[in-house]
């Protein structure tokens, strides 16, 4: 269980990086 969770959080940190790099290359292209 604890291994399903540290994957888990490991996967929405990834997807919270790149949701959050593609909003800065959105405002940069203004």
């Amino acid at each position: 269980m604890v291994g399903l969770d540290a994957s888990f959080s490991s996967g929405a940190k990834l997807i919270i990086t790149n949701k959050l790099e593609l909003l800065f290359q959105d405002y940069k292209k203004g």
